[in-house]
């Protein structure tokens, strides 16, 4: 075991889980400030 540095399945799971909440946030918040068909262009 190292040091503390692996993580455990349900810590990564978490941490893809909020990696793609946060990622879907973002869309979402441009989605509202540029429009659905700006979110292409701007997503980028």
């Amino acid at each position: 075991m190292g040091k503390g540095k692996e993580l455990t399945e349900s810590q990564k799971s978490a941490i893809l889980y909020g990696h793609r909440l946060g990622h879907l946030c973002r869309k979402i918040a441009v989605t509202v400030r540029c429009g659905p068909s700006a979110v292409s262009t701007c997503i980028r």
